[in-house]
């Protein structure tokens, strides 16, 4: 009986069979006429031997391509005792891109249904049986489409990319999973959202995702520090990671603690993002101190509190741009940074606070200010408390 190991081939070692038997086929005349050999190729025809090598490469990864998008093989994802096939029009999606196939991870679109894209980070593999009869048939050598490949044979089933998905329901959620539901209304996990920040499938342009998850991570990390719970582990020094503990982040850290660690789901000393995405040559954290490497990792947030307080961004509204009739009276607007500022906030910090409440979202900080102005005072109310204090002892 063949066993469960035996029985598939990984797509790179079928993208290897294919390419020898194309080489044989072609043995003395050019494997793909219609390629196009790049400037850093070596010079002269398709016969010179690195010229033809990636000729024989790229009809191979064609001829793979077709083969998945007609339905003539079948690709599967295997986990455990379980698998699921992939449709023709995941493979749509990978633009006949090789590295999809050598490189053996991250196949699926970031947008992908989450039924679909937990399947993302597994190798392609193909049943060993039915890619040896394959290889055998005359479809290797045909090349008559190339280097166009056709539609998939399943497109009318692709599924519709998520546009809205709510922070898993357990108490606490990742930082990647708060930020990314600020931000986009798509709550994904470090690794789903480093992915399509890195496909470029969030927001409007690279440029705008990472505006957006700047502001995300600022609104957040400022409802910390009025006391929506977070928990994380301290690590003093880089790669120190084994000792840390997880412990309630106390709010005064985050009045420094601001830049968010797509990769460590962290928050580092500095304000921002630290990886930008937008620009493939800046790798340093540009924001950060050099010499601090204190941040905190796998920071999570309590969800009932993030919900309750905090709307994504397509939810907001730009200021100036609401009307009369989208505000809250006045007396609720003021009884509620009355609230706000019983809960612990100053009163500037009420005034940007109030617009993330459900309700609130059409009440811009200065009109929060002006309804306040002469019944709220300045300062936290520990400090105007320790203020009163001092007045009268003296």
């Amino acid at each position: 009986m063949e066993s469960a190991a035996t029985a598939y081939l990984e797509s790179r070692d079928c993208l290897l069979a294919i390419r020898s038997r194309i080489d044989e086929l072609t043995s003395g005349i050019d494997p793909a006429p219609w390629y196009v050999a790049s400037p850093a190729a070596l010079p002269g025809d398709n016969e010179t031997p690195n010229v033809r090598q990636m000729a024989v490469y790229a009809r191979a990864n064609a001829t793979f391509f077709r083969a998945m998008l007609v339905g003539s093989l079948r690709g599967w994802f295997i986990d455990g005792g379980e698998r699921w096939q992939i449709p023709g029009w995941a493979w749509a999606d990978q633009g006949g891109d090789w590295r999809a196939l050598i490189m053996g991870n991250d196949f699926l679109h970031p947008l992908a249904p989450p039924e679909v894209r937990r399947w993302a980070w597994l190798p392609v593999q193909v049943e060993r049986a039915e890619f040896m009869r394959w290889l055998g048939t005359d479809e290797i050598a045909d090349q008559t489409s190339f280097p166009e490949l056709p539609s998939a044979y399943d497109e009318a089933s692709r599924p519709p990319y998520v546009t809205h998905l709510e922070p898993p329901d357990r108490p606490n959620v990742t930082l990647a999973h708060a930020l990314s539901w600020l931000a986009f209304g798509i709550s994904l996990d470090g690794q789903n959202l480093a992915s399509a920040l890195g496909a470029g499938v969030l927001g409007a342009s690279r440029t705008d995702a990472h505006r957006r998850l700047e502001q995300a991570t600022d609104r957040l990390v400022t409802a910390g520090t009025g006391g929506l719970p977070m928990l994380g582990k301290f690590v003093p020094m880089h790669g120190d990671y084994g000792a840390a503990l997880t412990a309630r982040i106390e709010p005064e850290r985050l009045e420094d603690f601001r830049q968010f660690d797509v990769t460590l789901d962290g928050l580092r000393y500095g304000t921002g993002v630290s990886w930008d995405w937008t620009d493939p040559g800046v790798t340093s954290l540009a924001r950060a101190l050099p010499a601090t490497t204190r941040k905190y990792v796998d920071v999570k947030v309590e969800r009932r509190s993030l919900m309750a307080l905090l709307q994504p961004e397509g939810a907001q509204m730009i200021e100036g741009e609401q009307s009369a009739d989208d505000l809250p009276p006045d007396d609720v607007i003021l009884a509620k940074m009355h609230e706000l500022k019983a809960a612990g906030l100053s009163r500037d910090e009420a005034a940007k606070r109030i617009r993330t409440l459900p309700g609130f979202e059409s009440v811009g900080n200065e009109h929060a200010r002006r309804l306040v102005s002469g019944t709220l005072p300045k300062g936290r109310p520990k400090q105007l408390r320790r203020k009163a204090a001092e007045k009268t002892a003296g």
